[in-house]
């Protein structure tokens, strides 16, 4: 029953000026006995946009997280009172803290030490001595794994609204221009109602693979699909390639359709069923509503303004005409006089 939840277009970033992301540092636990090691990393990651605070071994790094979690834990394998091992152990072993990133740093590099660590749950391994570079590159990694995971929709394992938010910042960011699409999917609810929210499931999950499918299909689009919740789906990629990209989800969408009817509604096409004031109604079956935006005739400096924009336009797009047949539109308006190029 993955569909039944209510979905929401992501939410703007709260800022105090509109045109101004304020993200919060990352925070990284540095556990080692050795103080010359937090010194050195401590003065790297400060100046790579961190926040550090630092333990001397294991017993110390519970009590700190206990306290507040970090981002991140660093933490040296062998140590007085209580070594790195232990640490991931009881950390583990904490509901609220299990899935905390560690990575393990460490003189000792044989395969045995290696897989002590990732039998106790370490996210990577890093041996001493270390290159910083090396250090923040595995960092970031592991940091990338941990926020796409969180982000993720359950259903379709695409990403969801922290990440999507994340992707259009950065392309608003950059000087080329990008379009993107608002997909829902029409009288979705009315066919969970009939069919149940199993084969809803299933209609959630093939939309999803068109998307990638399609995202896949034009590597030189850079293209990226996400799924903000329930019925409602987005899709970013370079201008050009879009136009053919989103005529092809939805011709590919209205075909597919067929098999999650039975021959009877697909004769007729339409399911009925109750709408929502309780009243027996004709529902037709189902269809893409797809709003394009494109930031070479729009001026999106602030994620806000997109999903105000794009909003606007899919609502427009469900108000049209299009029983049985998927309908992409795109916003025709422009910021004049200001226009990217």
């Amino acid at each position: 029953m993955e569909n039944q939840s209510i979905s929401t277009f992501p939410g703007p970033a709260s800022t105090a000026n509109s045109d101004l992301k304020i993200t919060r540092k990352k925070r990284v636990l540095i556990v080692d006995d050795e103080e010359s090691n937090i010194e050195l990393l401590s003065r790297y990651l400060i100046k790579e946009g961190y926040d550090v605070v630092g333990a001397f071994n294991g017993q110390e790094a519970l009590d700190s997280t206990s306290l507040s979690l970090p981002d991140l834990v660093l933490i040296d394998m062998k140590m007085p009172v209580m070594d790195g091992l232990i640490f991931c152990q009881k950390i583990r072993a904490d509901f609220m803290a299990r899935s905390l990133p560690i990575i393990l740093l460490s003189a000792y590099n044989t395969l045995e030490d290696r897989l002590r660590g990732l039998r106790v749950g370490v996210d990577d391994y890093i041996g001493k001595p270390f290159n910083l570079e090396e250090v923040k590159a595995r960092m970031e990694n592991v940091l990338s794994r941990r926020r796409w995971d969180l982000a993720s929709h359950s259903l379709t394992h695409l990403p969801g609204s922290l990440v999507i938010e994340e992707e259009a910042w950065s392309r608003m960011s950059r000087t080329e221009a990008f379009a993107f699409a608002y997909i829902d999917i029409d009288h979705f609810k009315a066919y969970n109602d009939v069919y149940g929210y199993e084969s809803g499931d299933k209609v959630i999950k093939s939309l999803a693979t068109l998307l990638v499918n399609a995202a896949k299909s034009e590597p030189t689009a850079n293209a990226f699909a996400g799924h903000i919740g329930g019925d409602d789906f987005i899709f970013l990629s370079a201008i050009a390639p879009m136009h053919a990209l989103m005529t092809q989800i939805a011709q590919q969408f209205d075909a597919e359709r067929t098999r999650f009817y039975n021959a009877q509604d697909l004769e007729r096409g339409f399911i009925q069923t109750k709408n929502r004031q309780g009243e027996e109604h004709k529902f037709p079956l189902l269809s893409l509503s797809a709003a394009i935006i494109s930031s070479a005739t729009r001026r999106l400096v602030h994620y806000a303004r997109l999903v105000e924009i794009v909003s606007e336009l899919k609502r427009f797009v469900k108000s049209q005409p299009h029983e049985g047949k998927s309908l992409v539109m795109w916003d025709r308006r422009t910021d004049a006089p200001w226009e990217k190029k």
